[in-house]
């Protein structure tokens, strides 16, 4: 029997249509041309272009400079209201709070994402702390915050050697930085230097890169089995008495969650793994 085509499986309604379009991106072709999509997918070109406007404008999609398109993290937050990651901010989120209340900083929690980003999925915020533009939801380049660096760090070989070739030229916070101000896009001596740092400290620590005299500082979350399987984070001035005084708080409070997790039994074995084109 001949082989089912994907407008054979899924009905002609802008619904199948949808499901077509994001079923065709996967781990290899996380970015796609309006002509790659209509070779996959089997919907005309005219079709095809009006459904990818509207999945534009509900932000299940994006478009890349080169004028492809890639999934959003928003499908990520649609899929997690029930999942695995929901129960993590569920259990991290007592200790992100007492952790904000001793350092009065902004607290982060994040996880790595098709393997060469990081997601950020919980942020608690303080009033006198530095200016933030991470948050639920917003996704980047592992490779230029402590979190994905450190989550990077201590991974398996293939992960680390992704990150550090993921080109990241044309991700929005590298080509359209927030306020103009141009990021600092780590040389690899500067990368490798930070990652060994993190796999002996279990403490990765980044100054200036996303604004100047802005510190990122990141420490792990470990589940039952000793997975790696978040970042518990501060975004911080840059001020060494200050930095002093937080890291052992931000260690502390990584560790007990860690270990809480692990008196649960708690694990987390697709949040190591986590891939868009899972969800």
């Amino acid at each position: 029997m001949a082989a089912q085509s994907n407008s054979d499986v899924y009905p002609n309604s802008s619904l199948g249509r949808a499901v077509r379009i994001l079923e065709a991106f996967d781990a290899r072709n996380r970015t796609l041309s309006a002509k790659e999509l209509v070779e996959i997918t089997e919907i005309p070109l005219s079709s095809l272009y009006r459904q990818l406007n509207q999945m534009l404008v509900l932000g299940l999609l994006e478009k890349t400079q080169h004028h492809r398109y890639r999934k959003t993290a928003k499908l990520w937050a649609l899929a997690a209201s029930g999942s695995a990651t929901q129960q993590l901010i569920e259990l991290a989120l007592p200790y992100m709070e007492e952790l904000q209340k001793a350092v009065q900083q902004g607290v982060q929690l994040s996880i790595l994402i098709d393997t060469v980003d990081v997601l950020f999925i919980e942020r608690l915020r303080a009033p006198k702390a530095v200016m933030n533009i991470m948050g639920p939801g917003v996704r980047v380049p592992a490779k230029l915050t402590s979190s994905g660096l450190l989550l990077a760090a201590l991974s398996d070989s293939a992960t680390l050697e992704a990150v550090l070739a993921h080109d990241v030229g044309e991700h929005w916070l590298v080509a359209s930085p927030p306020h103009r101000q141009p990021i600092h896009n780590p040389s690899l001596a500067e990368l490798q230097e930070t990652i060994a740092v993190a796999r002996t400290t279990e403490i990765c620590r980044v100054d200036s890169w996303l604004a100047v005299g802005v510190t990122g500082i990141s420490a792990p979350i470990r589940d039952a089995e000793g997975s790696p399987v978040a970042a518990l984070s501060l975004i911080i001035p840059t001020e060494e008495r200050l930095l002093e005084r937080i890291t052992p708080a931000l260690s502390v409070t990584s560790t007990a969650l860690s270990r809480h997790l692990k008196t649960l039994s708690v694990r987390f074995p697709a949040l190591s793994r986590f891939e868009t084109s899972d969800q």
